[in-house]
């Protein structure tokens, strides 16, 4: 194993890591820090919005891969501040640049060929050159006694698993396509995209108290208590062709049981079709026919004379099993007419790709979001919003104090154990030749000040 990957030693030896604690750096503009009050601060922290849950050295790849929906440990509640220079999202992405950095000076990382798909217990000889790309990166460890080199061992499974969860695949160990162009993306373009990424960590909103951030091409929405996670959940977000927008905003209530307004465009071009080939797809939709505020009769309707300029109603869909927003939304007014909400669509979570809805972002378990926003912020109990939904009857639950919500688009994030990429389901990590000017010269002052104090890292990670 040492001998398949001699020639890049020079990298791995660069980032090589004793036991314990390391020194690594702090951030280049920050002169004089409080070190007692930066440990207080750093120890037990979530990850801004955004914070992974899991430690790649301490929980199985099991664990990680565990739960749709992982209420997070209670941590203690950080020190405030006014801005993110000094947020564990910043600090850990400037480290994390500064390995990639390095990485890209000693050239990169060996690259993968193409090839069928391989499985567990498959035996060939592109199998070295998995392990080879994974030690780089600190996926495989080096050591792991390796008895065949062409053979898809148990080490490399879990290895290959670990480098997909941290890619955003489907984290099963098959390597194919997908898992491949992972591996074969060079360091200099996820340097490129780390360092557009913390241009964008730096500008996101900061919030005391209770909030919710929800990460378009990670699928994951989080509800926070200062920087402490209190919940997360899969979320499916809008498809290229209906990208859900950036949104600052904030969520003022919950609507149970809620009807759907069909968009008009979704209404002529996805359901007028079907309407004029069924004329009881209305019906068996549960849908309604408005102008105005009065409903009409769809049966009266000449529906083959209705096109996309000749389309004089609104449609929308009532409350109950078959609604598209299932048993509840969750409003905070914008231009964009999009909100989170409940689905019956179940299925779509089970999938490692769920850019499928028309902007809107659907979450994994509504409910339990709901009772943490109502708790002790609504007039209506918590324990009462099953009952209330499952009378089918619509109800508003107002919140006291509207609730902040970022829907933000980071392709990119690091904690303490890895660093994180996200597809760009939307092309907006583009290369642009002014603004890598910019973040080049942004992030190009060393970590460790002219102060000399350095910020400490765990000693396993992957990068």
């Amino acid at each position: 194993m040492r001998n398949a990957v001699s020639t890049h030693l020079k990298s791995e030896q660069l980032l090589a890591r004793p036991q314990g604690l390391r020194l690594l750096g702090c951030v280049g503009n920050i002169r004089k820090l409080d070190i007692k009050k930066l440990s207080s601060t750093l120890v037990g922290l979530a990850v801004f919005g955004l914070g992974s849950h899991a430690q790649a050295e301490m929980l199985s790849t099991e664990a990680m891969l565990s739960t749709y929906v992982k209420p997070a440990a209670k941590v203690a509640a950080p020190v405030a501040t006014t801005n993110n220079i000094d947020s564990p999202d910043v600090i850990h992405l400037r480290a994390a640049i500064r390995r990639y950095q390095r990485l890209v000076d000693a050239g990169g990382w060996p690259s993968v060929k193409r090839g069928r798909t391989l499985r567990p217990g498959d035996r060939h000889e592109r199998i070295a050159q998995f392990r080879q790309r994974l030690v780089v990166t600190n996926d495989y460890r080096e050591d792991e006694p390796v008895a065949d080199e062409t053979l898809y061992d148990p080490q490399l499974h879990r290895a290959v698993r670990r480098f997909q969860l941290r890619h955003g695949l489907r984290a099963d160990g098959i390597v194919g396509k997908s898992t491949v162009a992972a591996m074969n993306e060079t360091a200099s373009e996820k340097l490129r995209r780390l360092r557009l990424n913390l241009q964008r960590y730096r500008t996101l909103p900061r919030h005391a108290g209770q909030h919710v951030v929800v990460n378009i091409p990670e699928y994951r929405m989080r509800l926070l208590d200062d920087r402490a996670e209190v919940l997360q959940m899969n979320v499916v977000v809008g498809k290229s062709r209906f990208p859900t927008p950036e949104i600052s905003d904030k969520i003022d209530y919950i609507v149970l049981n809620p009807y759907w307004n069909l968009p008009r465009t979704i209404a002529v071009r996805e359901v007028l079709p079907k309407l004029k080939a069924d004329p009881n797809y209305l019906q068996e939709q549960q849908m309604e026919v408005l102008q105005g505020s009065k409903v009409l009769d769809p049966s009266a309707m000449s529906w083959q004379d209705f096109n996309e300029n000749q389309f004089p109603v609104r449609l929308r869909q009532r409350p109950g099993p078959t609604n598209a927003l299932g048993s509840m939304k969750f409003i905070f007014p914008n231009p964009h007419n999009v909100y989170l909400h409940d689905t019956p669509s179940q299925w779509a979570f089970n999938k490692s790709k769920r850019a499928l809805s028309h902007g809107c972002i659907r979450l994994a378990d509504p409910s339990a979001l709901a009772q943490a926003l109502v708790d002790g912020n609504s007039r209506v109990d918590p324990s009462k919003l099953e009952e209330i939904t499952s009378s089918g009857n619509r109800k508003v639950v107002s919140l006291k104090k509207s609730v902040p919500v970022d829907i933000v688009y980071l392709t990119a994030k690091a904690d303490a154990s890895m660093v994180w990429f996200f597809r760009d389901l939307y092309r907006r990590d583009a290369p642009d030749a002014a603004l890598a000017q910019t973040l080049l010269a942004d992030t190009a002052s060393p970590l460790i000040n002219d102060t000399g104090f350095a910020l400490y890292e765990t000693s396993a990670d992957s990068i």
